[in-house]
């Protein structure tokens, strides 16, 4: 414990989950802030440090409810409106409508349109007439008043919203030449002339056989607009019928396919020299690493740039030590493939020391991802207990960062008040650590939690009577 006497001086010193302060004429205390919460929100210090939650603030977000409480209820305590329905959480639960769900009664209107035709977004008939609010046609146009609050944009309570003397179903928003209901029951939007962005309108769509849902109707690798000027069919994936889809044909010949030259390297498909300058557009290397566009696209890599992943080696260069040009963390373990090399780790290897913890989750904790034991006390880091909750580092996070698993640097990865050594459900918060079956996996984890099902019976079976050779 560290100690002293201080006078006319404020002071804060951190150690570990300690926080020791001082005030003008007062001792030095400790605070732990596994268990200090000093905002009383129901989250201890820790707890906020680690939600990124305000810790002098009891209501983060502002929406009413304390942080504590936002945790309980699974809303977002940094997020005034969590469900994102323009009404905050505080005033959802004041109302009784789920802060979670946009529409609370499932009606199809959200909660924040429901007050606009005067219904109850708790209940999904407020008239009890057994037809859904969002069913109901109010003002009889066609047009039912969930299809008119969120498709339309229109307005359910008057049948010609715009006054131009024409029925909001028959009127055509978006001036594509379909209405407003043929649009609905096409599933194509009434307000955007080109539903799918295919370069053709959804009435052309429609008179042409194409799905205006679907940028590429017959699946070649084309988009419908495209195939017009291609001089394909946007109906048939093969127009030639030589047993080749449009897209994957290379009509001039040059090593990259018709769909890859529209859509990859932005070339001429009928071209083989796109630019005149005597090199077929395949053979061009555009972002000069090394290899060729014809093989980047083949690859997946990026043509037009040296460094396709962005982890600061170029692509040629991966091919060479080999890792992956289209991953920056060829190995998965949370370091760029060029910080690996740059820091003399194997970017082919999560743990380059084998010490059973990933390159990633060692740098987090402060230890030395080239060196097996960083602290030289002769026990590896990966057998090491770095937070003291009984498990050692490399059964908690493993090798993969990402991965699910305990924190290494947290005695209670599920903040339910059980160190993970002791927690039957370590990564699932179970602050009762109910086990119905007792087989030392908390329910809330079991996929069985009354026990394994019992095995079926044994088909009943009778002995085939022997045939010996000379019986046959």
């Amino acid at each position: 414990m560290i100690r002293g006497i201080l006078v006319g001086i404020i002071g804060t010193i951190i150690v570990g989950a300690l926080v020791f302060v001082s005030f003008p004429g007062l001792v030095w205390g400790s605070i732990d802030l596994n268990t200090w919460d000093g905002d009383n929100d129901g989250l201890t210090d820790m707890e906020e440090i680690r939600l990124g939650t305000d810790r002098k603030k009891a209501d983060t977000d502002g929406d009413g409810i304390k942080d504590g409480e936002e945790v309980e209820d699974g809303t977002d305590p940094k997020q005034a409106d969590s469900d994102g329905d323009t009404i905050n959480d505080g005033d959802e639960k004041d109302k009784g409508t789920n802060p979670l769900k946009k529409d609370t009664d499932g009606d199809g209107v959200p909660d924040n349109l429901e007050n606009s035709i005067g219904t109850d977004p708790t209940n999904p008939d407020s008239d009890g007439d057994n037809t859904s609010d969002g069913d109901e046609d109010d003002d009889q146009d066609g047009l039912s008043n969930a299809e008119e609050l969120t498709l339309t944009l229109t307005d359910p309570n008057d049948k010609d919203s715009d006054n131009d003397g024409t029925d909001d179903n028959e009127d055509d928003k978006d001036g594509d030449g379909l209405s407003n209901e043929d649009e609905i029951n096409l599933g194509t939007l009434p307000n955007t002339q080109d539903t799918d962005m295919d370069g053709v309108t959804d009435k052309e769509e429609h008179d042409q056989g194409t799905d205006p849902n679907s940028e590429d109707s017959d699946k070649d690798g084309i988009k419908d607009g495209d195939e017009s000027n291609h001089g394909t069919d946007p109906t048939d994936e093969d127009s030639n019928n030589n047993g080749i889809k449009d897209g994957e044909e290379d009509s001039d010949g040059d090593g990259i396919s018709d769909a890859d030259e529209l859509y990859e390297t932005g070339t001429n498909p009928f071209d083989d020299d796109s630019d005149d300058d005597n090199v077929p557009d395949g053979a061009e290397d555009s972002d000069e690493d090394g290899i060729s566009d014809a093989d980047e696209v083949k690859m997946g890599t990026d043509p037009f740039s040296a460094d396709s992943d962005g982890d600061g080696i170029f692509d040629r260069d991966e091919l060479d030590i080999p890792t992956d040009p289209r991953n920056a963390d060829t190995d998965w373990d949370g370091v760029p493939d060029g910080d690996e090399i740059a820091e003399g780790l194997d970017p082919q290897n999560p743990d380059s020391d084998g010490d059973g913890i990933g390159d990633g989750t060692e740098k987090k904790m402060g230890l030395d991802p080239n060196d097996i034991d960083s602290d030289n006390n002769g026990t590896t880091d990966g057998d090491e207990d770095y937070d003291g909750d009984g498990l050692p580092n490399k059964t908690e996070r493993g090798l993969d960062p990402h991965s699910p698993g305990t924190d290494p640097t947290n005695p209670d990865s599920d903040n339910d008040g059980i160190e993970d050594g002791e927690d039957n459900s370590p990564e699932t918060p179970n602050p009762d650590q109910q086990d119905t079956d007792g087989d030392g996996i908390g329910d809330v984890s079991d996929p069985t939690p009354e026990g394994e099902p019992p095995a079926p019976p044994l088909p009943d079976y009778e002995e085939p009577p022997i045939i010996l050779p000379w019986e046959d």
